[in-house]
């Protein structure tokens, strides 16, 4: 059983690095990933990654975001 299945994860900074790897281990785990980014392009292409992992359970999105946006995101859910 998928340890994060049903569960919404929200990775911010995760186009590329540290954030990037957060993201995809978050979506290794089932859970449905919110990509988000200020790096446009770079956020899309890890979304389209973990779509195509295979399997269908996995979902990401990307968030269009921008430093006001993130300035804007609660500090905790």
């Amino acid at each position: 059983m998928s340890r994060f299945k049903e569960k919404v994860v929200l990775v911010t900074g995760s186009s590329r690095g540290i954030g990037k790897v957060i993201a995809m281990s978050f979506a290794d785990a089932g859970a449905a990933v919110v990509v988000s980014d200020v790096l446009a392009e770079e956020g899309e292409k890890t979304a389209r990654e973990i779509r195509e992992l295979g399997n269908q359970d996995r979902k990401s999105t990307r968030l269009n975001s921008s430093h006001t946006e993130i300035s804007r995101m609660p500090a905790s859910a």
